[in-house]
């Protein structure tokens, strides 16, 4: 294994950067959030493409092995978090000890066609409350294969992703371990025909969580989604995008205490984006989206009838100075719930990056989301809640390889329901060594 370096295969970056240009536009890498599942599957795909380009671009690979190329990072994380079960009453604290790793690899299979695989895990250890002790795998985790055909890229691809934290579900609390693993394996291709470039994709999706008295939420997903964009200039576009999606629960078993109907669900509508500028990327896009249960086992005849709506997202990243820049990041959305049939969103996130203190790191950001349940809801009233986070982290390089980086994080959730709202405060201090 030897340090990084050039070799034969590095044509494939050259030739590749180039040829496929007039798609690089199309692939934002602003984050931006889906109005539903069918959606949300093209767009994360088609972002972790452009990101995969950007880093193969920027020369992938620390360490190599023959024709491999990897990058190995390890990290050691001490936290500190005032409410590790989500309760709204009196909660309980606890330090967390979390060693990782992560590492991505590729290999140049010819001259256009890569394989690339790119994964990594924490064990979270808690050291008061151990029963709350789980794997974690990061959701960007990925098995992927280009292959081009002329003016055709097709990326066959496994994404996978396994957690019990709770922070990143917005209508789910806690007291308990909600384990689970998202996996979903499909296709996406993207074809470049000059003034048009057409991208589609197709999903299967596994959702399955680790205690059995969770497993209502258990389901497999169908789903579709095609994009149509026009260059209306060289770097922007104007353009078509369409979903649609068959979510299957696991509601068999009419004895089982909490079942959720099947639903199908379908979008239509218009994006702009503007993501290759040199200060600025943007994306907005708004349509309709609508979700038709396809089951009735809901007690009580809750349930049951069409939830559609409106969706819009908007992504903006900006450069203000050669130090400063922002993402800024809102929208509206209606998609699938825990509790209930549907849930519609308001949301909004800013993210700041202060990089104003030679040798350090600044970023801070805020985000804001209230929501109601709708369509059959498992509570006696369809919840709705508001959720506010609070963010700031400094990181410092001590030494080539080595990074350490302190963060404070402050989650409150409001709700409507007795016991689901609470307060949480994190103080993460982490140290990651790059091989």
């Amino acid at each position: 294994m030897s340090a990084r370096g050039g070799s034969g295969r590095d044509r494939w970056d050259r030739g590749k950067r180039g040829r496929w240009a007039p798609a690089a536009w199309l692939l934002a890498g602003v984050t931006a959030t889906s109005a539903q599942e069918a959606l949300r599957a093209s767009l994360t795909g088609q972002q972790i493409l452009e990101q995969k380009r950007r880093q193969i671009a920027a020369g992938w690979g620390d360490l190599r092995l023959g024709a491999w190329r990897f990058d190995l990072n390890a990290s050691l994380a001490l936290e500190a978090n005032d409410n590790v079960r989500y309760e709204e009453v009196n909660p309980r604290s606890d330090l967390i000890v979390r060693p990782g790793f992560s590492v991505r690899a590729l290999y140049p299979v010819t001259d256009k066609n890569v394989f690339t695989f790119s994964t990594g895990a924490s064990y979270n250890a808690y050291l008061t409350h151990s029963d709350l002790n789980y794997l974690h795998v990061l959701p960007d985790s990925n098995l992927s294969f280009d292959v081009f055909v002329g003016n055709l890229l097709l990326n066959f691809h496994n994404r996978f992703h396994y957690t019990q934290e709770l922070a990143d579900q917005p209508d789910v609390r806690g007291r308990f371990n909600y384990g689970r693993l998202d996996n979903q394996v499909g296709v996406l291709g993207l074809w470049d025909l000059n003034k048009l470039v057409v991208s589609f994709n197709y999903d299967h999706q596994i959702y399955q969580v680790t205690e059995e008295r969770y497993d209502f939420t258990d389901r497999t997903a169908e789903l579709f989604g095609a994009r149509v964009a026009w260059l209306v200039r060289p770097l922007t576009s104007l353009g078509l995008e369409t979903g649609l999606g068959l979510i299957d629960y696991n509601n068999e078993d009419p004895s089982r205490p909490i079942r959720l109907n099947d639903l199908f669900h379908y979008s239509v509508g218009l994006f702009y984006e503007m993501p290759a500028g040199r200060f600025m990327q943007l994306r907005t896009g708004a349509g309709y989206v609508a979700y038709d249960p396809t089951t009735d086992v809901m007690p009580f005849g809750i349930g049951g009838d069409r939830m559609d709506g409106w969706y819009a997202d908007l992504s903006l990243r900006h450069q203000i100075t050669r130090r400063i820049q922002y993402v800024l990041s809102g929208g509206h959305q209606v998609r699938s719930g825990w509790y209930a049939e549907t849930i519609r969103s308001l949301y909004g996130q800013l993210t700041v990056n202060w990089n104003v203190i030679r040798g350090y790191s600044l970023a801070t950001s805020a985000s804001y989301e209230t929501a109601q349940e709708e369509g059959g809801s498992w509570f006696g009233v369809p919840e709705e809640f508001d959720r506010y986070t609070l963010g700031v982290a400094v990181g410092k390089r001590l030494g080539q390889k080595l990074g350490a980086t302190l963060g404070y994080s402050y989650l409150a959730r409001d709700s409507n329901v007795f016991g689901r709202s609470y307060t949480q405060n994190r103080l993460v201090l982490t140290a990651m060594y790059t091989f």
